[in-house]
């Protein structure tokens, strides 16, 4: 696989985990492609409303800019009604933080998505992500990492952010100057 295929296979896997079929996805087959081409598709099978009935099966489609891996336009095909893409609300892997205030800290979401063995899905639901990136990494996994947020957070609200991860909520005090503030305050009279 060239290094654009690759490119392109991972925004591929990225818009397709993020787009709003209006099905319950059951399955899915690889990606399908010519080379040279910017056209990708990948059958995908649905739940029905009868969990039990037959799969209801779809194509989605996605073609890329020419020589690129930046998506020009997706779709899925399902029962002949076409849904059309970019997928639901979401920023890409190029997200940026220009789109809110200037903070000085930014609360950065990153969401996995692994493909593996039905066998191993009780066992990832229970571990951290570092092992779910090792196993798409080195073991018998297939995924990527997406940047699925990126929030700019104001200084009042980084310690309510800290706390909620864990943290004592001090560990940005240097970078918000909270201790040359609190020493300036208390010089005051």
């Amino acid at each position: 696989m060239s290094a654009l295929d690759e490119k392109r296979r991972l925004a591929a896997d990225e818009e397709c985990s993020m787009f709003d079929f209006g099905y319950e996805v059951k399955d899915a087959s690889g990606w399908e492609w010519t080379t040279p081409g910017n056209h990708w598709e990948k059958p995908i099978f649905f739940f029905g409303d009868d969990r039990d009935a037959p799969s209801i099966r779809g194509t989605f489609h996605i073609t890329f800019h020419d020589g690129s891996d930046e998506i020009a336009e997706s779709h899925v095909n399902i029962l002949g009604d076409v849904i059309q893409g970019h997928s639901s609300p979401q920023l890409s892997n190029r997200a940026t933080t220009n789109d809110g205030p200037d903070t000085k800290i930014v609360k950065v979401v990153y969401k996995v998505v692994a493909l593996m063995p039905a066998a191993d899905a009780h066992w990832s639901q229970h571990s951290r992500a570092e092992k779910a990136l090792s196993e798409i990494n080195e073991g018998g996994w297939i995924g990527c990492e997406i940047v699925a947020s990126v929030e700019n957070i104001p200084d009042d609200q980084v310690r309510d952010e800290l706390l909620a991860i864990g943290n004592d909520g001090a560990f940005f005090d240097d970078v918000l100057n909270l201790d040359e503030d609190a020493s300036a305050t208390s010089h005051q009279e």
